[in-house]
């Protein structure tokens, strides 16, 4: 478990964002503001999947 430095008893090292701790916020960890704009983007392949359903039954 003590990989560098024991820690002490009730102590939980944050691997994912130990800059949180000081007050920053990492963009990597919890992208908010960046999903707002791709998420538009998903929703239009999703129409086109229905016309290979009718071949995969051939080939399957």
């Amino acid at each position: 478990m003590a990989k560098h430095t024991p820690t002490p008893a009730g102590f939980q090292p944050i691997e994912v964002t130990p800059v949180t701790q000081v007050g920053f916020k990492p963009i990597e960890v919890s992208p908010v503001p960046a999903p707002a704009e791709p998420k538009p983007v998903a929703p239009a392949p999703v129409p086109t999947p229905p016309k290979p359903a009718k071949p995969a039954e051939k080939e399957a």
